[in-house]
């Protein structure tokens, strides 16, 4: 907070104190019963005994707090395309920023830095522990030095871009991940996460990177009857694999597009189908969530959507313009599960080549008892899609048509 108010006054604003009420928690009025309603505020910089707080600290000299754990969700490309990256600020100046992606095998760095002074000494160092140990050592630690000079120079400033290694890092691999870039005129540095400068010693206060999917979707069109015809042989089928809980349930989606329609179908092998409870979401069932225009919003707008499928055929839904007449699904129960196919309506953006649109996944699991046990999602890990399409996963869709086979 106090970052931003002094950015605000470098920039003009007229701020010319910032005022407490009060020094210590043991003289406050937000401790008055009036006001505290039971609870027991400790509102200012100094504690009970007078001792300064972290909130001081953060004020006076940040680099005295023990770091925050930065996170950030990394999605897979692999023709390295920065367009599906978000920028990600280094540093509180606003001097350098990071766009992250992977692809198999790689994780692809891409450091952009605002300095003026052309220093051929001036270094990017990327710091890694890839199994994520958050240690108080420096067993876990790998790290790639970049000088300015092996980069390219940009107006004002240059750019350096990195792939590490990761193995067979999948999926929902998590990794600590730092980054200190040194203006080698100033001496200054900055860093991404670990504020105390002691990446080379621990990665106990790393950031993590969670690595993700990300899905292109082919142009056509399908008919719903339960059925994998032949438009679906040919596109790439999606595995989803973030599980709420141990389960030996799996599914697989696939995705079409057209000017009005989203088209999906899951195969999903359950050895126990149970409807039994009467909440939908407990029943063994398909969910697809969709933010139509992307717009990671954290709550419900009238372009998104969430339809829940259960083995047979039965709907419930989430969102303004949710509802039986935007759906057309039908379902087959096989030896081993079931499959799901279904055409969602787009209600507000109509589909075009290059769109991104938020999207998930979700297999509800219940055992025989009719509880569930478990969810599996093809994007999103906190259970929040039902409430927060930011927490969707992102699609494009490709001018590509799928070819029947």
């Amino acid at each position: 907070i106090m970052d931003t108010i002094l950015k605000a006054k470098d920039d003009g604003a007229n701020i010319t104190a910032v005022v407490f009420w009060g020094v210590a928690d043991d003289d406050s009025w937000l401790l008055s019963p009036q006001f505290s309603q039971g609870r027991h505020n400790m509102p200012l910089l100094f504690d009970e005994t007078l001792k300064a707080k972290p909130a001081y600290w953060g004020i006076v000299d940040s680099s005295k707090l023990l770091p925050f754990i930065n996170e950030e969700n990394v999605v897979y490309s692999d023709t390295t395309d920065w367009s599906l990256a978000p920028k990600i600020a280094i540093g509180t100046d606003e001097t350098a920023s990071m766009k992250l992606l992977w692809k198999s095998g790689k994780l692809v760095a891409r450091i952009t830095v605002k300095d003026k002074t052309k220093d051929k000494n001036d270094v990017v160092a990327l710091y890694y522990d890839l199994n994520n140990k958050k240690a108080n050592n420096a067993s876990a630690i790998k790290k790639i030095t970049v000088k300015r000079s092996q980069g390219k120079e940009v107006k004002g400033g240059y750019v350096v871009e990195k792939a590490i290694n990761i193995g067979k890092k999948g999926v929902g691999s998590k990794i600590g991940f730092d980054v200190v870039i040194k203006d080698a005129k100033t001496g200054k540095r900055q860093c991404w996460n670990d504020l105390q400068m002691k990446q080379s010693k621990r990665s106990k206060y790393y950031g993590t990177l969670t690595l993700k999917p990300f899905m292109c979707i082919n142009k056509g069109s399908a008919v719903i009857d339960g059925k994998i015809d032949a438009i679906w042989k040919n596109v790439k089928a999606q595995k989803l694999t973030v599980k709420s809980a141990a389960t030996k349930t799996s599914a697989t989606v696939k995705t079409l597009w057209d000017k009005n329609y989203i088209y999906v179908v899951a195969q999903v092998k359950d050895a126990c189908l149970n409807k039994d409870n009467t909440n939908a979401w407990e029943q063994d069932s398909l969910e697809i969530f969709v933010d139509e225009n992307n717009g990671k919003t954290d709550s419900y707008e009238n372009d998104d959507c969430q339809y829940r499928i259960n083995y047979s055929n039965e709907l419930s839904f989430n969102g303004a313009n949710c509802n039986s007449k935007n759906i057309k699904s039908k379902t087959k129960v096989t030896k081993d599960g079931y499959i799901v196919e279904a055409r969602i309506k787009r209600n507000t953006v109509k589909g075009k080549a290059k769109q991104l649109v938020g999207i998930d996944f979700q297999i509800n699991d219940a055992d025989a008892s009719g509880a569930r046990v478990a969810t599996i999602n093809w994007y999103d890990a906190s259970g929040m899609g039902y409430a927060n399409p930011s927490v969707f996963g992102t699609a494009r869709l490709d001018a590509t048509a799928a070819k029947k086979s």
